[in-house]
């Protein structure tokens, strides 16, 4: 399965504010340069658009595969001409019994909660997940702002050069946005979401889109667009 590594997409927003901030620079002194880099940084930034248009499809695909994978394995069925005794009918107390623990097997954590109760933990994950997505948005922008002065600051073409190989590596180096949904907050995520479409029965049960952000939000957008999902399904909840 085709994946778009995510170094690839920060790579690309580099490159475009790097070429915009090269433009801001000299388009006064050497406009041909200035030219240039407005038209590098065009470039980049249709094509940080493109790669992650492209990320989205190929989740979609491959959600697409997975299910298609999980189709269930046809098997012969042999015929035994012996006549065996007739099984005795189940008790209605068995029955019961039986579908009392098929439906334990499926409990997590935030099944016991009445609707009140789950909308309440939700709501407090949504809120976990903003705070988190705002200093990270925070912390991406100081270190944009802090390259952005450093470069206006330079004097020389080798200084220049040295703080692209720097925020190069700083940003190739940095912990991705995916690894830290994943350890933070992907469990809880993924429970709560299958929890709240079990009591939401107009809810379509099949979102193979939102099943793949729910998984592998790739950037701030998609895990958004999460959060957003998930603070509107919780206050969707009956009282």
């Amino acid at each position: 399965m085709r994946q778009m590594p995510e170094a690839i997409i920060y790579s690309t927003v580099f490159l475009m504010t790097v070429s915009f901030v090269i433009c801001g620079i000299f388009f006064s002194s050497n406009k041909s340069l200035g030219i240039w880099s407005l038209f590098s940084g065009i470039v980049f930034g249709v094509l940080t658009v493109f790669l992650y248009w492209q990320s989205d499809i190929w989740k979609i695909q491959a959600n697409k595969e997975a299910n298609a994978q999980t189709k269930p394995i046809e098997t012969k069925v042999t015929v035994d001409t012996h006549i065996s005794p007739r099984p005795k009918k189940k008790s209605k107390t068995s029955i019961k019994t039986d579908t009392l623990l098929a439906t334990e097997a499926h409990q997590t954590a935030y099944s016991p909660l009445n609707n009140d109760q789950l909308k309440k933990e939700v709501l407090n994950l949504v809120e976990k997940m903003r705070n988190y997505l705002e200093r990270k948005h925070l912390q991406d922008q100081t270190k944009s702002d802090y390259y952005f002065n450093k470069m206006r600051e330079a004097k020389t073409e080798g200084e220049r050069q040295l703080i692209w190989d720097t925020q190069t590596h700083d940003s190739q180096t940095s912990t991705p946005l995916n690894f830290e949904y994943s350890e933070k907050f992907k469990a809880d995520a993924t429970l709560i979401h299958d929890e709240l479409l079990k009591r939401l029965p107009s809810e379509p049960k099949d979102r193979p889109g939102m099943r793949a952000d729910y998984e592998h939000p790739t950037n701030p957008i998609g895990l958004n667009m999460l959060i957003d999902d998930l603070e509107r399904l919780a206050k969707s909840l009956p009282k």
